[in-house]
């Protein structure tokens, strides 16, 4: 049976743990052992089955990446940094790239509570004046709210759904693809997928993987299939004898002439994964704000809704 994947606070949590307990000096079976009994319930099968890996003899890269706790291209980045000294910098890194995901979908998820709350109580509260004039009886009150209801929670499940999976490699279905060729949207889901790329490039550089294949395991960490293929184009330029900005450009993994030019800089000066991380930050800043103008939206936006609610 096929484990699903964890989501972003999982990993973040996971990984900070390793980088805490790796700079403890312990091992990698005893960081697990003791994660296991303090870990989130939802945490703990996978990582039960991660140490039972371990026991068996199996390297960490090999043993997370069999218990579906790490995807592919992170046990290709742990495993290139358990070779050159550096697992802790990478577990810290990794922790960094998921919980700041998890941080903005917390954000939006805390911004949204407010305006949804004075959707429903609209909603309960709207079809009363019939109810108590006499217009309607219960049961017509009951089929109005209850049907508009169940609209909205389900609507917001397959997009809180959907956008968890985002994180996850292998997402991939008509939501995805149709918010991709919205202007607003889809601007934002690809600066996100680039930020994942340059900041899991930096990790894999830092780490010792060679340029062009770590090209090829960033663009694998993309989640959306779509932008995952086209960053792909990146690795084969660079296989072609493209530099790294170039291979970068060629796959549009670069949002702007300005990121352009610190990747430059950073390529021909030999501080490369010092100038993606400074990119990265930048992205990530980009980000929430993007995500602030939503959560700041949101409570107008349902403030609307309440008024239309109402005039129907």
């Amino acid at each position: 049976m096929r484990q699903r994947e964890l989501e972003a606070r999982h990993r973040a949590q996971l990984f900070s743990q390793l980088a805490q307990t790796g700079k403890a000096g312990l091992s990698a079976a005893d960081s697990i052992h003791v994660m296991v009994k303090s870990a989130d319930r939802s945490l703990q099968q996978p990582l039960r089955l991660f140490w039972k890996q371990l026991a068996a003899g199996k390297d960490i890269a090999q043993a997370g990446l069999k218990s579906a706790v790490f995807l592919s291209w992170e046990a290709r980045l742990i495993q290139a940094a358990e070779a050159s000294g550096k697992l802790v910098e990478s577990y810290a890194g990794l922790a960094r790239r998921h919980a700041n995901r998890a941080r903005r979908y917390q954000n939006l998820k805390r911004g949204m509570t407010l305006p949804l709350a004075l959707f429903v109580l609209a909603v309960l509260a709207a079809p009363l004046p019939g109810l108590l004039l006499g217009n309607i009886n219960f049961e017509s009150y009951l089929l109005n709210t209850t049907g508009r209801l169940l609209l909205l929670f389900g609507s917001l499940y397959l997009l809180s759904r959907g956008w968890r999976r985002l994180g996850a490699t292998g997402a991939d279905n008509a939501l995805f693809r149709l918010l991709l060729r919205t202007p607003w949207a889809g601007k934002l889901i690809r600066r996100q997928q680039q930020h994942d790329c340059l900041l899991s490039l930096a990790l894999l550089l830092d780490a010792g993987v060679p340029a062009f294949q770590a090209l090829g395991v960033a663009a694998d960490s993309v989640s959306h299939p779509t932008l995952r293929a086209q960053f792909a184009g990146a690795e084969n330029a660079a296989r072609r004898g493209s530099s790294v900005t170039g291979a970068l450009e060629s796959g549009g993994i670069l949002p702007d002439e300005q990121m352009k030019n610190l990747v430059k800089a950073g390529e021909f000066s030999g501080r490369l994964s010092e100038q993606l991380y400074r990119v990265a930050d930048q992205l990530d800043e980009q980000l929430e704000m993007q995500f602030k103008v939503i959560s700041d939206w949101a409570p107008k936006t349902a403030y609307f809704a309440v008024v239309v609610l109402f005039v129907l």
